[in-house]
C-alpha cells in the first residue's frame, strides 16, 4: 500500500488530496473519503488507508481548500480537543458551500481515473459526521458515484450555500446507499434518521440503515473519538465493505471485500 499527498487544480485553485493505494495495478474500485469537521486529520487519512488495505484507491479531497486561512499542519499539531483548534475548523467549515462541494468531489474523481500507475474502476463515497452529511449530498448531485456510505451524518436537514437541503434532494439520488447510525446520537438523532428513512422510501430509493444501541457521535473513529465503540464500529465497517463489494467491487470482476 502506498500513501501519499497529490495536489489537483479545481476551477484554477489547488486542493490537496490524501491518496492510498492498494497493491496491483488494478483495476480496482475507488472511494472518495469526505472527511468530517476536523478536516482530512489522522482519522480520514486512517479510514482511506483501511479502504486501501482493503483493495480501493480512496481519496481524500480537501474541502476546506477556498478558505484563506486553512492549513492542516498547522492544525494537525493542535489536540482534537484544543479550544483554539476547534474555533478555527469551525470557521472553516462553516464556510463551505454545497456546490462548491460538489464541484471538489467530482474533480477528485476525475483526477482519480487518470491515475498512471493504478486503473481506477466504479467509484463510491463514504464519510462520517459532516462528511456523511457530503456523502448523502454527493449521492444526489454527483452521477460519477455507484454507491455511498453514510455515517450518522449530521445536519443533513440544512442547506449550505445553496437553496435545497441534502434531505430535499433525496428524489435526486441516483445511487444505492447504506447509512449507520447511533441511538444515543443528537445530530442526527434517531427522529432525523426516521425522517430520512421516511424520504428515502416515499422516494422509492435502494437503501438500508443500521442504527446500534449504546452508541452515540463518533463511534466509527478509534483514532480521536472518545465516542469510539468497537461492537459498531467493527459491525459498520464489515457491513460496508460488503455494500462497496457489490456495488462497486463487483463492477471490476473481483469478489466482494470483506
Amino acid at each position: 500500500m502506498e500513501a501519499r499527498w497529490d495536489t489537483v487544480q479545481v476551477e484554477g485553485d489547488p486542493m490537496r488530496v490524501y491518496l492510498s493505494l492498494p497493491d496491483g495495478p488494478g483495476p480496482h474500485p475507488g472511494v472518495v473519503v469526505a472527511h468530517h469537521i476536523g478536516g482530512p486529520d489522522d482519522f480520514t487519512r486512517a479510514t482511506a488507508d483501511w479502504l486501501a488495505q482493503a483493495g480501493y484507491v480512496a481519496a481524500v479531497p480537501d474541502f476546506f481548500h477556498r478558505h484563506p486561512d486553512a492549513n492542516m499542519e498547522e492544525l494537525d499539531r493542535l489536540d482534537h480537543n484544543d479550544p483554539e483548534r476547534m474555533v478555527k475548523i469551525r470557521e472553516m467549515s462553516g464556510r463551505m458551500k454545497d456546490p462548491l462541494i460538489v464541484v471538489d468531489a467530482n474533480a477528485t474523481v476525475e483526477y482519480l481515473r487518470q491515475l498512471p500507475e493504478i486503473q481506477v474502476g466504479p467509484v463510491g463515497v463514504t464519510g462520517c459526521c459532516m462528511g456523511g452529511r457530503i456523502t448523502y449530498l454527493l449521492a444526489s448531485q454527483a452521477p460519477v458515484f455507484q454507491a455511498a456510505a453514510v455515517f450518522y451524518g449530521g445536519n443533513v436537514l440544512v442547506a449550505r450555500g445553496a437553496e435545497r437541503s441534502p434531505f430535499e434532494l433525496t428524489a435526486e439520488i441516483g445511487c444505492p446507499l447504506i447509512g449507520f447510525f447511533g441511538d444515543d446520537d443528537k445530530n442526527p438523532s434517531p427522529e432525523n434518521v426516521q425522517m430520512l428513512r421516511e424520504e428515502l422510501t416515499k422516494h422509492g430509493k435502494s437503501f438500508e440503515f443500521h442504527s446500534y444501541a449504546g452508541a452515540g457521535h463518533g463511534f466509527l473513529s478509534s483514532v480521536s473519538s472518545p465516542g469510539y465503540r468497537k461492537g459498531p464500529a467493527d459491525d459498520s465497517w464489515a457491513r460496508m465493505l460488503g455494500f462497496f463489494g457489490k456495488h462497486l467491487r463487483a463492477g471490476v470482476g473481483a469478489s466482494a471485500g470483506t
